[in-house]
């Protein structure tokens, strides 16, 4: 087992991020309850909830994002929109130590 870097912690943490507030905004829009979805997706409220927050120890699994297309009728790619942007938008470490030097 190998140990994530603070970098890589960092970045699944961003993505955990992105994803699950896009998984809510869609969830909203079609007007589901977390409830339904989670029931759905066959996970506990707290669970998907959890996903919905970004916490990365409740990452989302690729099949349940999978059955969540699935169930909101939507293309998988509507998960992962912001990404782009939150990577650029986020500085990496070097890049901080090198702006407090």
């Amino acid at each position: 087992m190998s140990v994530l870097t603070a970098d890589e912690i960092e970045r699944k943490k961003m993505i955990s991020e992105v994803v699950g507030s896009n998984l809510k905004r869609l969830r909203l829009d079609k007007g589901y309850s977390g409830e339904f979805i989670a029931r759905e997706l066959h996970v506990s409220s707290r669970t998907y909830y959890g996903w919905e927050a970004g916490e990365l120890r409740f990452s989302i699994p690729v099949d349940a994002l999978v059955l969540a297309k699935d169930v909101l009728q939507i293309p998988i790619d509507k998960f992962f929109e912001g990404l782009q942007n939150a990577k650029q938008s986020k500085p990496s470490s070097k890049e901080e130590k090198e702006f407090r030097i």
